[in-house]
Formats: C-alpha cells, structure tokens, sequence
C-alpha cells in the first residue's frame, strides 16, 4: 500500500508548482485579491508549493486538526504524571477540537463515497495523491516540516494576525518578527526589498518615520 502511495507521491511532486519563481507568482496573484478566500489560497501554496485543491483543504485541515490533538494528548498524559494541577488541555478544547475532526471526517466520506457512486476513479486517484502528498509532510515530519516559501508564509500569517486585531507594522517591526523567527536577510539596507515583498503581499503596513517626514514636506 505505502509503495502505491509512495509512486503517487513523486506524480504529485512534479506537479508542485516549479520553478521557484511561478511559485512566487502563484502566492502574489492569489494575495492580491485581498479576499479572505484569495489569503488562504496563498497561504497555502506558500506552505506546500502548489495551487490548492478542495480536496486539499478538507484533508490538510483534517490532518492538523488530528495531529495537533494527538500532540496535546502526549503532552495532557505527561502533565498527569507530572502531577500539574491545571493540565494544558482543558475539557472544552478536547471537545471542540474533536467536533473540528468530525467535521473534516465527514467532509472526506462524503467525497469518497460520492466518487465511488459514481465510479469516479479519477478522484479516487485523486485521494490517493492527495494523502501521498501529505504523508510526506505530515507523516514523516509532523507539524514541523518547513514551508515551501518560509517567508511569505510567516508574512502571510502575520497578515492575518494584524488584520484581525486591525493593526499596522512598520517594515523595520516586519524585519525584527522575521528575525526573531530565524531569518536574518532583511538588514536596514534591504528595507526595500522586504517593503515590495510586503506590498505584493497586501500586508498592512503603517508609514515609516521616513515617510512622514516626507508628507510634511
């Protein structure tokens, strides 16, 4: 069986979206739409290096939701034999974060079974690819795996953390987020760089001091 998945899995990375620079496009036009449908199909192309399917929603949100719960899982147990008062995992969490995995259970059996009503083997292969795709994400390095393109994935996360709270950063509190998580490419020399690579993006971006002093001019 993993040896059939494993075939499906190099059919599916040479659909990956290459060379790295029509993954680039591919993240910009989808960011451009400023949609909150158009943020997550870039988000998700930055994270695995291809265009996003429905089929790739429904299993990506399902594996992180069933993965996520089996690491609070590890971590509650261990808690217990701690001996921690307060667990990490309260009983409220375990029951939405189970009501989120039968929902995306559901959302896959229903396409399954509708695929094989129909005698649809085409999206049965689909699956097939699709789980293969995964497995080698998810599977192999859990939720740690590295994103296709970590820089704009991380800006586009933090995109949709500003935009909920209605906030603004500048390009040097931009640079310093992305030095905190590892990645030193964007000295005061390459503002720029980093300030186009926001604007493409349409992350919210306030004024520098610069730039103020420029309107009162």
């Amino acid at each position: 069986m993993w040896r059939a998945l494993e075939t499906c899995a190099e059919m599916q990375s040479s659909k990956a979206i290459k060379p790295r620079r029509t993954l680039k496009k591919e993240i910009i036009r989808w960011a451009e739409t400023d949609t909150w449908e158009g943020n997550a199909k870039s988000m998700f192309a930055a994270e695995f290096g291809r265009p996003e399917t429905l089929l790739d929603t429904i299993l990506s949100n399902y594996y992180g939701e069933f993965m996520s719960l089996q690491n609070q899982i590890k971590i509650f147990l261990k808690e217990q034999q701690q001996g921690k008062p307060k667990p990490s995992l309260t009983l409220k969490e375990w029951r939405e974060r189970k009501a989120s995995i039968k929902y995306w259970e559901e959302q896959i059996v229903h396409r399954f079974l509708l695929a094989v009503q129909n005698f649809d083997e085409g999206e049965v292969i689909k699956f097939a690819e699709s789980v293969a795709f995964f497995r080698e994400r998810f599977r192999l390095h859990g939720l740690d795996y590295e994103p296709a393109d970590r820089v704009r994935f991380l800006l586009l996360l933090k995109k949709y953390e500003l935009e909920k709270r209605r906030q603004k950063w500048t390009v040097r509190q931009v640079a310093n987020y992305l030095e905190s998580q590892g990645i030193h490419q964007f000295p005061p020399e390459r503002f720029s760089v980093l300030h186009r690579m926001c604007k493409e993006l349409k992350f919210p971006l306030a004024p520098s001091r610069k730039d103020k002093s420029k309107k009162r001019d």
